[in-house]
């Protein structure tokens, strides 16, 4: 018989029903006020009679989810109660479970009942699914410990060149569906756009401001070699311009090459696909801006329809299909050059500008480009671009015959005041209690010390620094002096006084008021001579607009517009910078060295240099980056006196004596080759098909133990690998016997959009079921944290007592990293609501910089999900809980940040309450920063013995800036490769990783596990490898079972043991 009808007898309940509670959830939940009026439509089902009526229900979804059916398979006694009773059915299925018990309380008590049983019913299925999985991973297991182990290689099988390709070509394209840069254009369509061209000048003949645009373009020193240039084009593979600042060089010269395209070749002729890199994204967009507007193009300006003119950045693309000339940054050539040469296949002309700069991208670039220029396209035009150029160096380095071409500037006369004049015309005193005094300082230990670059002339020369024995500055009597003949006694005691390697903000605020009170300043209108302020970094920057936001005069909007210019503001900020303030208001400026060459300031009048840059360095006994302030290079304090000649007659006030100018400047920077780490460097040359002795063939080549350590990392996380020489191959150095290639999930990593080991995290957190913490966590190392710290001792001490109490979590050990992603969770949920502002001023939250990372996250799931790396698991496989537990997120953290690891041990004292922390026989500490630091007491007698890390600085002390603690399991699991694994039954341990680390990456394991750890490893790998060389294939049932296998094992630790 029929299954009796229960009685719901909804019509004596005086309360909201199911169906009205069906209808307010659908309303104000999901749609709100664009809701239909058919949200939830009901029929009967047929088969219904008098007494057994039976209902379902159809539910509208929003935002293009279509429709969903609902039916209990139930019948009821009325109509009404079979409405309800499929209302409250759609109901429990579709609300999360966190709000199922209040619902469940506010319905009538027959249906309460019936919800509770349908929990017991959806809990029992749910455990009996469990069950057989857990029985299908035993036997998984089991089939896996008894699994031949693999021979113990010392690397994985190397990928032969057809699946290099194979797994490069699944790869999506960035640039258009050709994977090109620029689509070709010959023939008709090429005939189109020069008759295009030639109207729209014909058009614009009498556009009095696009007249004087071009007015201006003949003005610059440049148009007079125009000629010359493209002679030396057409006659050359390779083009070194050197232009003098003011010279027009980086907006001319490569419009000089598409204008002759345009104006004089024939109408069916090929167009070219130029390509002009900037070294920022501020100087790729604002120049590509300017070229756009000289050209004629449309108002929509770059990548609009119908313009000649783009540009890509990261994040942002704008270009056409009838763009030929594209504006973009180096690492976005270098991220398209990683898919092979034929990324080049339709681009006739690369023109890299500001190559003085050296960057490390930039150096690769050129050792690149003079590869394909040899062996692949020798039809391939380069023009190198600079202010201030080593041409002999360029010119030998791509054969000695390359044509050279010398531009003069257009730069007004610049008086030149040092600092000794600053302190004599201001009268400055340095008390001997000021914040820039010398303190503590000793005598005689001054040091010399000294390494080699590449010299013009082919030789090497030795550059020196004076430092103390941390490599910081020392003392320097010599050049803190003045001459006694021409400057007062006074002058020459307060350059005793003060400390010389500090910023100095009272000197700074001393030459803006000397710009404001002298007479020597009084004839340049204060509209018209805007003030360009150096400084070292973003911090400077902003103690210096808040203590000008202080000032009688600087902080008066109706006297003075204070502006800064630095990489992470906003576009609008910069915008501003290059507007012309309102009558009678000074323009004051705040950059980085972003405006030495990158960038031109066009009212620019006033220059004041700190004399101090940022840059990064990098020590490799400790695999340690570290950001040094020092004192520029000769040719950066040029550069700088320079912007302020260009529109009259200048002044520039450089913060630093003229002696330091002439007895201890550096002549040029340090490239940037020689003092970073060359990792990500390292993967762009092994997946365009170089090898790493290439960098002997830099035009500054790295150390020998530099390039070793970026492929000992690199196979450490798994992204290169040993291959097999091809026959044919070239060899770059006698030592050179090793073949690296980058493995399948190295060519997935080059692909993302961040770095290396921040992009092998978000993968890992993909491959495991969407781990939204790794993604926050990569996309914020990415970019920078968005945790404010003021300046004031007070508001930092209140900033950091909000983070930790509102961050970190309540048990278990701190993680910086997991408090970064509940800092960006609770944010998000507050800009939802349309209260982020409050939130971020109320949790000291820099809501600009969450923007930021929002955007880099989703940049990052984008390339993730078009790649086909984001799983999905059903919940009786695991649940959410499972796979977005702390000691998950923690154990994919580790697998990215691999192998910055440290090592949590029992302090040497009995009575000291925090462990030590140590990476083999270095001695670490948290830096004081870190919302870890003075939270680590009794650590070590918990499970959370090892630690990972993003960044490691040396100052006084090897400091690590950021860590999250981890079980040991994680690094059974992620450390080092399933090869490196030696498991010592003796001893009852293991131990992991090569060379040093397997001394110290020891555990106490019993040997079976240890054993089934390993062939967990060893299958790991081989999913890997399959799912990088076909990511858009979805993982298999086994493959499946082994990914749960590794979260059952990760949060199997029992964290307090």
């Amino acid at each position: 018989g029929e299954r009796p009808v229960r009685q719901y007898n909804v019509a004596g309940w005086g309360g909201r029903t199911p169906v009205q509670n069906l209808n307010e959830f659908l309303r104000k939940r999901l749609w709100g006020k664009n809701a239909p009026d058919d949200v939830a439509k009901y029929e009967r089902v047929q088969g219904s009679r008098p007494g057994r009526f039976r209902s379902r229900v159809t539910v509208s979804l929003p935002r293009g989810g279509g429709k969903k059916l609902f039916d209990p398979e139930e019948a009821c006694e009325t109509n009404r109660d079979a409405d309800n009773l499929a209302a409250a059915w759609a109901l429990f299925k579709m609300v999360e479970d966190a709000e199922k018990d209040g619902l469940r309380r506010n319905m009538p008590p027959a249906f309460r009942e019936r919800w509770r049983e349908w929990e017991s019913e959806a809990a029992e299925r749910l455990r009996n699914a469990q069950k057989d999985f857990v029985r299908k991973k035993i036997e998984f297991l089991e089939r896996l410990v008894r699994t031949k182990v693999p021979p113990p290689l010392p690397h994985a099988v190397a990928l032969s060149e057809g699946e290099v390709a194979a797994a490069a070509a699944r790869l999506p394209a960035e640039w258009g569906e050709d994977g090109g840069f620029l689509q070709e254009l010959s023939g008709p369509r090429a005939a189109a756009l020069r008759t295009d061209f030639r109207a729209r000048r014909a058009r614009l003949a009498d556009h009095a401001e696009y007249q004087s645009i071009q007015d201006a373009r003949e003005g610059l020193p440049v148009a007079a070699w125009r000629e010359p240039l493209l002679r030396a084009l057409r006659g050359s593979g390779v083009l070194v311009v050197s232009g003098a600042t003011g010279s027009g060089k980086t907006t001319q010269v490569p419009q000089f090459v598409l204008e002759d395209a345009l104006e004089k070749q024939q109408d069916g002729d090929p167009m070219p696909n130029i390509i002009v890199t900037e070294p920022r994204r501020i100087s790729a967009v604002s120049v590509a801006k300017r070229v756009s507007q000289e050209l004629g193009d449309p108002a929509g300006g770059p990548g609009s329809r119908h313009s000649l003119v783009g540009y890509q950045i990261r994040m942002e693309k704008r270009v056409s299909d009838s763009t030929r000339l594209l504006f973009c940054t180096v690492g976005v050539l270098l991220k398209q050059l990683q898919s092979g040469v034929a990324a080049l296949s339709k681009v006739t002309h690369i023109f890299i500008d500001e190559v003085h700069e050296r960057s490390a991208d930039c150096d690769l670039l050129i050792l690149l480009l003079r590869q394909i220029l040899r062996q692949h396209r020798t039809d391939l035009k380069v023009v190198l671009m600079s202010a201030t150029l080593e041409v002999e160096k360029l010119s030998r380095y791509f054969g000695g015959t390359v044509p050279t071409l010398t531009i003069p500037g257009r730069t007004f006369p610049v008086e030149t005041f040092w600092l000794e004049d600053v302190v004599e015309m201001s009268g400055y005193r340095c008390e001997e209690d000021s914040d820039f005094a010398k303190k503590g300082w000793g005598r005689g230990w001054t040091q010399k010390m000294s390494f080699q670059v590449s010299g013009s002339s082919g030789k090497k020369e030795s550059v020196s620094a004076y430092v103390d024995e941390e490599e910081e500055w020392a003392c320097d009597d010599e050049a803190e002096r003045c001459d006694p003949t021409r400057y007062r006694e006074e002058t020459n005691r307060q350059l005793s006084t003060m400390d010389h390697t500090r910023i100095n903000f009272d000197l700074v605020e001393e030459c803006l008021q000397l710009i404001e009170d002298s007479p020597k300043f009084s004839h340049v209108p204060r509209d018209e001579g805007a003030v360009l302020v150096f400084l070292p970094g973003l911090m400077e920057i902003t103690k210096v607009s808040e203590r000008l936001g202080r000032h009688p005069i600087f902080g008066d909007p109706s006297k003075a517009l204070v502006l800064s210019l630095h990489s992470v503001l906003s576009g609008d900020e910069h915008a501003k910078a290059f507007e012309r303030p309102r009558r009678g208001v000074r323009k004051v400026v705040l950059s980085t060295n972003i405006a030495e060459t990158g960038v031109t300031i066009p009212d620019v009048v006033f220059v004041v240099d700190a004399g101090k840059v940022k840059s990064q360095r990098y020590h490799e006994p400790t695999n340690t980056s570290s950001l040094k302030e020092q004192f520029v290079s000769r040719a950066e304090v040029l550069q700088r006196r320079g912007r302020a000649g260009r529109v009259r007659d200048g002044f520039c006030f450089h913060l630093l004596t003229a002696a330091r100018f002439n007895l201890r400047l550096q002549e040029m920077p340090t490239p940037e080759i020689l003092r970073c780490s060359l990792m990500e460097l390292m993967l762009s040359v092994l997946s365009s098909g170089l090898q790493p002795m290439c960098f002997s063939e830099a035009l500054d080549p790295p150390p020998k133990a530099r390039i070793d350590q970026a492929v000992s990392t690199l196979r450490a996380t798994g992204a290169v690998e040993m291959g097999v020489r091809p026959a044919n191959a070239p060899r770059w150095g006698v030592e050179e016997e090793a073949w690296y290639v980058p493995t399948p999930v190295g060519l997935c990593l080059a692909r993302l959009p961040c770095d290396l080991r921040l992009g092998k995290m978000a993968l890992f957190g993909a491959l495991f079921g969407g781990n939204e913490a790794a993604w926050t966590v990569a996309a914020t190392l990415s970019h920078r944290s968005p945790l404010a710290t003021p300046f004031s001792d007070q508001k930092r001490a209140a900033a950091r007592a909000v983070h930790c109490a509102e961050l970190l979590p309540k048990d278990g050990p701190p993680s910086d990293h997991i408090a970064l992603s509940t800092a960006f969770g609770r944010w998000d949920e507050a800009r939802k609501s349309r209260m982020d502002g409050q939130h971020c001023k109320k949790s000291w939250i820099n809501g600009q910089v969450m923007q930021t990372i929002r955007d880099l996250r989703a940049d990052l799931l984008d390339s993730l999900r078009g790649d086909g790396f984001v799983e999905q698991y059903a919940k009786e496989e695991m649940t959410r809980q499972e796979a977005q537990s702390p000691q998950v997120t923690a154990a994919l953290l580790f697998a990215g940040l691999y192998p910055n690891v440290a090592r949590v041990d029992a302090p040497r004292i009995a009575n000291e309450k925090h462990p030590i922390i140590s990476s083999g026989s270095e001695q670490l500490r948290i830096h004081p920063g870190s919302l870890c630091h003075g939270r680590t007491e009794g650590l070590h007698r918990t499970n959370q013995r090892w630690a990972c890390y993003h960044t490691k600085m040396k100052t006084t002390q090897v400091f690590l800036r950021d860590c999250t603690f981890v079980t040991p399991n994680a690094l059974l699991l992620f450390g080092g490769d399933a090869a490196s694994i030696a498991i010592h039954p003796q001893d009852r341990s293991v131990s992991l990783g090569s060379g040093a680390e397997k001394h110290w990456h020891c555990l106490h394991i019993a040997p079976r596990a240890a054993a089934a750890i390993r062939q967990l490893r060893y299958a790991f790998d081989g999913l890997l490898r399959r799912k990088a060389l076909d990511p858009k294939r979805q993982l298999s049932a086994e493959d499946r079972a082994l990914v749960v296998a590794y979260v059952s094992v990760i949060n199997s630790v029992d964290t307090d043991s």
